[in-house]
């Protein structure tokens, strides 16, 4: 598979780092697993960072960075975006900030979505499309999977 596309990216305005865990990266452990995913923030011009505030090593580099713009987004710890109002039956849905009942098949899609959530907000969406583009769930094989959009 050709990821080029991918790993040559820098992002120009924002990033998000959506967690650190060894579950793909085995060999390493989690303080360089942050330390790797830190160096995408190299090279931005507007550095607004978007954070798993659950995540605790996350959460702790929020606490000691000097980083300008930082939103951080969860479900335990205090932040910025928080899922509210979570109801567990057949499907998983919540609440953040203006936009209600959005739906999740799990606590992973939960932290997915909010973090989808501030993409949208960065780029001035409005509620509307938001909680319409986040309540239709795609389905792609891999994780790297290009998904092409209509329009």
């Amino acid at each position: 598979m050709d990821t080029s596309n991918i790993t040559n990216y820098k992002p120009k305005d924002f990033a998000e780092l959506l967690g650190v865990s060894v579950k793909n990266f085995q060999r390493w452990d989690r303080e360089n697993i942050l330390k790797a995913k830190l160096e995408i923030l190299d090279g931005m011009d507007n550095r607004t960072v978007i954070v798993n505030n659950d995540n605790d090593l996350l959460n702790n580099w929020v606490k000691t960075c000097n980083e300008e713009k930082i939103i951080t987004y969860g479900i335990n710890n205090e932040s910025d975006y928080m899922a509210t109002d979570i109801k567990e039956r057949e499907i998983i849905s919540f609440n953040v900030k203006n936009i209600d009942n959005i739906s999740a098949s799990s606590t992973a899609f939960i932290y997915n979505k909010l973090a989808a959530i501030i993409v949208g907000k960065i780029l001035n969406v409005s509620d509307n499309d938001i909680k319409k583009g986040i309540n239709e769930d795609i389905k792609v094989k891999h994780r790297l999977e290009e998904i092409k959009l209509k329009g």
